[in-house]
């Protein structure tokens, strides 16, 4: 094995940083060690599947690791540890000067604006105001990295008659965002299934399915006619599918990443959550949902965001060169 990710996971930073690795993982076609900090029962349950998992204690811990896999031939480490926490304490760029150090290639999925140290950079979002690109670095900057579990898009041919909803706010939903929505739309003539996660609520809402965490949402995005999601990655699987959505903010409504997406006027956006806003987000859902005309206008700008013959090429260079 020459590859290992690096990841950090707690509930509240939620699973969307190993799900990214897993699908990478995917179409490299290596077996890789999993470099783990966070969480561990949240790690142990979701990287079960793998022998290769080292937890890692402290600096000093990691420091000894990434010798020890230096010396037995592994010489890449895709980073995704770009989360607010370790942002805010500069713990990224710490850990990845430490493999620099060893002579490691460094591949790293980044957000705009950040310091990195890494051979390739990935910035999977589009912005009005993009960040200096750092030279002696190869950037792939926009949505249209962003690796799906299919690279080409699925255009939805339907016509728009919205019966069945999906609600997933991530794999991390610990303000219960979903199942408050969920309960104001119970009564509704819908058909509503909940992606509960790491929550795993039990309950009896009429109309209402309950699901746990689950390692593949494809299945329930083809299901859906609408998808309730919150502002994390979850988005971009939506728009892969070609479905209208509504997004609610667990987090971020004024990040130039998040102004940006919302410029571009995909889907509907309800702001920052608040329970006190519930019979006001009830009331906007179902306008939305009467309202043929905008949700067709959103699906028309979302297939323009991959509808690109050059996008798969792109992709598969990507690929490529981390495989390389």
């Amino acid at each position: 094995m020459h590859f290992a990710f690096r990841v950090h996971i707690t509930k509240s930073i939620g699973l969307g940083h190993l799900k990214r690795l897993n699908i990478l993982k995917k179409y490299i076609k290596q077996n890789v060690y999993w470099i783990v900090s966070g969480d561990k029962e949240i790690i142990y349950k979701n990287i079960r599947k793998s022998k290769n998992i080292l937890f890692i204690k402290s600096i000093k811990h990691e420091a000894k690791i990434a010798n020890e896999l230096f010396a037995k031939g592994l010489n890449k480490v895709v980073f995704d540890i770009a989360n607010n926490k370790f942002l805010k304490e500069n713990l990224n760029l710490k850990i990845i000067s430490i493999y620099k150090k060893f002579g490691y290639k460094i591949i790293s999925y980044d957000l705009p604006n950040q310091k990195n140290l890494s051979d390739i950079s990935i910035i999977p979002y589009d912005l009005e105001k993009r960040k200096e690109i750092k030279k002696n670095c190869i950037n792939f900057y926009g949505s249209k990295y962003y690796l799906n579990d299919n690279l080409r898009m699925n255009k939805n041919k339907n016509k728009i008659k919205i019966k069945k909803i999906l609600i997933t706010i991530g794999g991390s939903d610990f303000k219960n965002i979903g199942y408050e929505l969920a309960k104001i739309l119970e009564n509704e003539n819908f058909k509503i299934k909940l992606l509960c996660g790491l929550n795993n609520i039990k309950s009896n809402l009429s109309n209402v399915e309950t699901i746990g965490l689950v390692q593949n949402i494809d299945k329930y995005l083809k299901w859906s006619d609408i998808v309730i999601c919150g502002e994390g990655l979850t988005k971009y699987e939506v728009i892969y599918q070609n479905k209208p959505f509504i997004m609610i903010h667990q987090f971020d409504t004024r990040s130039n990443m998040i102004k940006s997406f919302i410029k571009e006027d995909y889907c509907l956006s309800l702001g920052l959550y608040s329970k006190k806003n519930l019979k006001n987000y009830k009331r906007k859902i179902l306008e939305y949902i009467n309202n043929n005309d905008l949700i067709s206008k959103h699906l028309k700008k979302q297939i323009k965001i991959f509808d690109n013959i050059n996008v798969y090429k792109n992709k598969r260079k990507l690929i490529n060169l981390i495989r390389k």
